[in-house]
């Protein structure tokens, strides 16, 4: 007796990012520029998964990594800042 098992994979899944998003900015500037995450976290001394995360909106970037980030990217931190990053570092 045999069985037919048919096994369904999804390999890749593209995610959507909301481009009001700090992290669609991020995102946007980087390949923009023609880096990869990885190339942009070797300049801020980070891996690339925080990046990543931030970038998807799955995590914000600690304010030190954020603010480099920027940095090297050419954007200024405040201007690009969305509520989530607003209320973490710049709630004055």
């Amino acid at each position: 007796m045999s069985a037919n098992i048919e096994v369904s994979i999804t390999l890749y899944e593209p995610v959507e990012i909301d481009p009001t998003t700090t992290g669609f900015k991020i995102r946007k500037r980087r390949n923009e520029l023609g880096w990869s995450a990885k190339q942009l976290a070797s300049m801020v001394q980070c891996s690339k998964a925080p990046i990543l995360r931030a970038e998807t909106g799955q995590g914000l970037l600690g304010k030190n990594n954020y603010e480099e980030v920027c940095e090297v990217l050419g954007l200024d931190p405040k201007a690009i800042a969305d509520k989530r990053y607003i209320m973490a570092y710049y709630n004055e």
